[in-house]
């Protein structure tokens, strides 16, 4: 499809427009304008859009000056009309603005945010120090594909499925004009460095770093060429090696990090990070018995952790005792005596994973901070105004979902309650407007009660859920289904709330969207077995380490098998010594 100025598509081009306003109503007009390539609709000033999964030519330079020097309302809907009004109504009112991008995975969010930053920062022109529109352009945008590599990874839903949010301040001098942006970043899925989901990835950096390191670099970094021969990223799918990512892939990225100004050794010390990680998690251990009760273990590998530790700038003894045993200071007497408490295998395979999740994350702050070093202008004491873009997790139901989704499902909760307030407010100023009164609106009114008893549920002080998890967490040994009773006692009865002890005899539909290489998307239905009242299931054995939640866009049922494990995603004291040591060597580059 090309873009036609005077063509706004088949159906109404804005919702408030469509005389059916019914589910069906909807779902009809979008599918209408989806299949001629209209992509965009209006609903009000909010703009709806549907992925097309291939190119459309309706990006480009000429199209950004149309929407720059029309009328926006004469224009058929775009992702630019959102840009260019939300710029013109901080310049006019000096006043923040914020474009909250939401949808669910693999719906285009942030393709979204890299057109909405396009098109500021190619309309906007230079300010009192003369920094060129290019200048910003390219510090905002080429931060991306940095972005993407640490933070995004292959999913069953999207090849390139953002596991952080981020928001991202576009910020302007007092003419209006950009001067730099800073970038916040939420909810990175740490988690995913150690583990993944069937068929899914580890982060793209490890991928890219692994097919397309140098022979000097690869050497330095002791590093195999394949996947395969890596614990964190060949347990869930057959075909290990991504083929999608070539050779080139790495030095697009250090040309990239080269281009918004992070240096040669800053750029050496996160790829030596990276390293470590991988070799830290091939490091095995077995079992020691020793002549106490507690049983010990031993690392049958020094030489992952020798590598590990070398790349890290770390002593590998340390590195090692670390793993396998943590000291507890004993206070009994008159002098402070340490006692050596050896961890089984279990606990060292945990304390590892712990590690290598906590210095990941380090590693992605570390580059979050040295690209707002170039960036931002906060310090500018001629800024004004921002422009916030909020680019987050959309709501996931996947065949098993953890705790992660559980935290993004919330926050998409907070998104689903905001929206509604946003317009709730925005109705009852334009009845006053009009000069009409203002009757309650029954649908407003349930979903705003809806949200409080959600969010009452979630994370209530005393006994929401985040709640009793982190108590479950400070037992002395914690478990999930300790947890899960905890949930059925304190809510058996909640109407958001189900679990197998409150319904012994159930069908779950569970509705899912699957992606299809022609860009279409079909709705399968995926019928769980029932439970019946043997406790087991007519065709498989489910577990019933699950709890049930009616989220405002569907019922999800949440396996609980390792949320101790991911919230209590803690390090003993020996190991945060190490990663502070780590932190300090890191911030002294």
């Amino acid at each position: 499809m090309s873009f036609d100025i005077n063509n706004a598509g088949p159906g109404v081009s804005d919702f408030i427009l469509l005389k059916d306003l019914s589910e069906d109503g909807l779902l009809e007009n979008m599918k209408k304008r989806w299949e001629d390539g209209f992509i965009y609709t209006y609903i009000g000033n909010v703009i709806v859009s549907v992925n097309p999964y291939k190119p459309v030519n309706l990006y480009s330079k000429d199209i950004i000056e149309i929407y720059r020097t029309n009328d926006t309302r004469d224009l058929p809907p775009h992702i630019y009309s959102l840009a260019d009004v939300t710029l013109r109504t901080m310049k006019y009112e000096s006043q923040d603005q914020c474009i909250i991008i939401s949808g669910e995975s693999g719906s285009g969010k942030t393709e979204a945010s890299k057109l909405i930053m396009e098109y500021i920062a190619t309309i906007a022109g230079k300010n009192s120090r003369q920094i060129t529109v290019e200048h910003v352009k390219d510090q905002l945008l080429n931060s991306n594909p940095v972005l993407e590599a640490f933070g995004n990874a292959k999913t069953v839903r999207n090849d390139n499925s953002s596991r952080f949010g981020k928001y991202m301040d576009l910020q302007f001098d007092s003419n209006g004009n950009p001067s730099g942006g800073k970038i916040n970043t939420y909810l990175l899925e740490k988690s995913r460095v150690v583990t993944q989901q069937q068929n899914e990835r580890n982060f793209h950096i490890f991928y890219q770093l692994l097919n397309g390191a140098e022979p000097e670099l690869r050497e330095h970094l002791q590093l195999k060429e394949s996947a395969k021969y890596y614990k964190y990223l060949n347990e869930t799918a057959d075909d290990v090696d991504d083929a999608n990512i070539n050779k080139d892939s790495l030095n697009n990225i250090i040309n990239t990090m080269n281009s918004i100004g992070i240096s040669e050794k800053d750029q050496l010390s996160l790829l030596e990070g990276i390293a470590a990680i991988l070799h830290l998690g091939n490091i095995n251990f077995e079992l020691v018995e020793s002549g106490t009760t507690t049983p010990g273990s031993k690392i049958t590998n020094m030489e992952e952790v020798e590598m590990a530790a070398e790349l890290l700038g770390i002593d590998s003894n340390a590195l090692a005792t670390a793993l396998i045993s943590r000291s507890i200071n004993d206070y009994a007497g008159r002098s402070k005596k340490a006692i050596i408490v050896p961890l089984d295998v279990e606990k060292a395979e945990f304390s590892r994973d712990a590690l290598a999740k906590a210095l990941y994350s380090y590693l992605f702050d570390f580059l979050i901070q040295k690209v707002n070093d170039q960036i931002n202008s906060e310090s500018d004491d001629n800024q004004k105004c921002v422009i916030g873009v909020l680019d987050i997790y959309g709501f996931e139901i996947f065949e098993k979902n953890s705790f992660e989704q559980l935290i993004i499902n919330t926050c998409n909760e907070k998104l689903h309650q905001h929206f509604i307030n946003y317009t709730l407010i925005s109705e009852r100023e334009e009845y006053k407007r009009a000069g009409y009164t203002w009757d309650t609106n029954f649908y407003f009114s349930n979903q705003l009660e809806r949200s409080k008893e959600m969010f009452q549920l979630i994370e209530s002080k005393d006994k929401g859920i985040f709640a009793l998890l982190d108590e479950e967490c400070l037992m002395p040994v914690p478990s999930t289904t300790s947890f899960l009773n905890k949930l059925d006692h304190y809510h058996i009865n909640h109407k958001y709330y189900d679990s197998c002890k409150k319904t012994r005899s159930r069908r779950v539909n569970k509705t899912r969207s699957k992606s299809f290489s022609n860009g279409t998307r079909q709705r399968r239905s995926i019928k769980a077995p029932m439970l019946v009242a043997n406790n087991t299931h007519e065709s498989e054995v489910i577990t019933h380490e699950v709890f049930w939640l009616k989220h405002y866009a569907g019922e999800v049922d949440y396996s609980i098998d390792d949320f101790v494990e991911k919230n209590n995603d803690t390090l003993h004291s020996d190991l945060v010594l190490l990663y502070n040591l780590l932190k300090r060597k890191l911030s002294e580059i």
